[in-house]
This record gives structure tokens, sequence and C-alpha cells, in this order.
């Protein structure tokens, strides 16, 4: 195939901006707590055999929060099998929070819209975030493929999670 300089860029890509409302009612503008999902919610200082047991089971990533509700991180299999003891710890098991200790998050808060969410998270350089109420409590998480499912034709189509 070769170069015909007749098709530029303007022709494949479009010029307008993918994530802004091109109509008055989009998937967009719709608030992230729309498309977050329920998840696995481990206590910071749940060891991390546990948390792992927890996320094997019922999710591929966890949600770590404090005592008081806030989201501190995010865990999935490969934070896990960082931190795992080799051999049986002398004085303690490693925590979930352990694992994500220093680790940066994102976290959205209830009220932002998906367009505003893509943004974050784009920005942040992040797959995934925390979803939180005002005074900082998790509520759920939103990936990036939940987002891109909002702005699909006909918005996000949720499957059972063991069909």
């Amino acid at each position: 195939m070769s170069y015909d300089p007749t098709w530029d860029s303007a022709t494949f890509w479009p010029d307008e901006d993918p994530i802004e409302a091109s109509t008055p009612r989009h998937s967009a503008d719709a608030p992230v707590t729309t498309v977050m999902r329920p998840c696995v919610v481990v206590a910071a200082d749940e060891p991390i055999t546990v948390a792992w047991s927890r996320i094997r089971d019922r999710g591929e990533v966890a949600l770590v929060v404090d005592a008081a509700a806030h989201a501190v991180g995010l865990l999935g299999l490969r934070d896990v099998s960082a931190v795992w003891p080799v051999r049986p710890p002398v004085h303690g098991e490693p925590t979930a929070g352990d694992a994500v200790e220093g680790v940066r998050i994102s976290r959205i808060a209830a009220t932002t819209s998906v367009r505003a969410a893509i943004r974050q998270l784009l920005a942040d350089r992040q797959g995934a975030a925390p979803v939180v109420s005002a005074d900082g409590r998790a509520l759920g998480l939103v990936t990036a493929l939940d987002l891109l499912a909002a702005l699909a034709p006909g918005g996000v189509q949720r499957r059972p999670a063991h069909a």
C-alpha cells in the first residue's frame, strides 16, 4: 500500500474532542456514580493472605480503606505477590496497607462527570480510581473501561460477573 497525500490525518481522526458532548444529553455528562462498580473492600490492617483470598474469590481489584472508610489504595494480585511472605513471618504478616503504602492513587468525587473522570485518569496516568463521597469515604471503583463503556452508543451494558 502506498502513501496517498490526499488522505491526510484529518480524514481519519476527528477534529473534535471525542469526550465532548455532541448532543445536549450525552453519557459523558452523567455522574461517575452511574458507571462505578462495586468492588472487594479490604481494611488496611487486614493480613495480606486474607486480602489475597478475598480478591481471588470476588474480584480482580480490591479497594483498601482505613478505619474511617477512606480510600488509601487499590490492591491487585500483583501488589499482593510483591509483599507475599516467602516464609512464615516472625513478627507478623504484611497487611494490605503495607502493599499499597507509598503508591499514589487518584480519587474521583462522586459528583464528577464521566468526562471529567476520564480527563483525571488520563492526567494522573491511572487505569482505575476509587469513587469517594464529599467527606472522602470510599463508595466504589471506576475503571478506564467503565468510563469508555459509558461513551459507547447505548451506554453501559453490564454483563453478569460469572456468566
